[in-house]
């Protein structure tokens, strides 16, 4: 029984490719695992900067609102102050019209 040399080396052949297509097909998974991981990492970095940033928007609205509360109160204030002014201004001028009547 002899195996022929060609024979031999086709079967050699044969069986190095397949370990050399298994071997990088790995080794491409592993580098698409490695890839994944990081834009995964970078992604959750990017949320949490997203999630700060609205965080303070959200702060900075409230903040807005209760100036604006204070605000109101102060016109509301400044406006019963009108008013009772011209109260005022409208009966002075009633006095002095009726001293210059005389």
């Amino acid at each position: 029984m002899s195996i022929e040399i060609g024979f031999l080396l086709a079967v050699v052949g044969t069986i190095v490719a397949v370990l050399g297509y298994s071997l990088n097909k790995a080794n491409s998974s592993t580098a698409e695992a490695n890839l994944l991981k990081q834009e995964a990492s970078e992604n959750a970095s990017s949320n949490a900067k997203l999630q700060a940033d609205v965080r303070y928007i959200r702060d900075s609205i409230d903040e807005i609102k209760i100036d604006g509360k204070a605000t109101e109160k102060l016109v509301l204030s400044h406006g019963e102050r009108i008013t009772r002014l011209e109260e005022s201004q409208k009966s002075a001028h009633k006095r002095l019209d009726k001293m210059e009547g005389k």
